[in-house]
């Protein structure tokens, strides 16, 4: 069985950039059959690379865009209703420093209504509150509260305010503005 999803999965990665987006059951099913959990209607966009793909669990409504990466050794939870940008990568494992070959795992947990803006860095460990925003770029190294907007390297709060003040509609999906 492992190697059936390990199959599936190599075909997810190396198919997907090629089947486009309006194919959203079809990315679905392959998704699934890769190892990954979805609950109810998720929208994958382009390709994404997962490693593990049996420790992703996705929530409904949520939007992954392309080219991100998922290394989820550790445990990945996506909530629902999540958005997340373009070349985004979520990491849970880690070498501790001075010891060879020796992996530390952690999971990452990103709550229900989250903005993740492109080319963010998600490091082991970190959860990530609902309704919370990631500017662009970002590389999140710490906890971030519900409800609260982060950005830099490494992420610091810039302000309070969520998508669900009105810039997400109903679904997950965007009616407007940038992250």
């Amino acid at each position: 069985m492992i190697a059936v999803r390990h199959l599936f999965a190599s075909l997810y990665v190396g198919l997907l950039r090629f089947i486009p987006t309006e194919a959203r059951s079809f990315r679905q099913i392959l998704l699934r059959l890769s190892g990954v959990k979805c609950s109810g209607m998720i929208e994958t966009q382009g390709s994404q690379f997962i490693q593990c793909p049996e420790m992703l669990v996705i929530g409904n409504g949520s939007i992954i865009s392309g080219e991100c990466l998922f290394e989820s050794r550790g445990g990945i939870v996506i909530g629902e209703n999540v958005l997340i940008g373009p070349r985004v990568i979520v990491l849970t494992s880690n070498h501790r420093v001075g010891e060879e070959q020796v992996h530390e795992y952690k999971s990452v947990r990103i709550g229900n209504s989250v903005w993740i803006g492109a080319g963010t860095t998600i490091v082991p460990g970190v959860e990530i509150g609902a309704g919370a925003v990631i500017g662009a770029g970002s590389v999140v190294t710490k906890n971030v509260p519900a409800g609260v907007r982060v950005a830099g390297v490494p992420a610091k709060p810039i302000g309070k305010g969520s998508p669900q003040n009105g810039l997400v509609a109903s679904g997950g999906h965007t009616s407007g503005g940038a992250v």
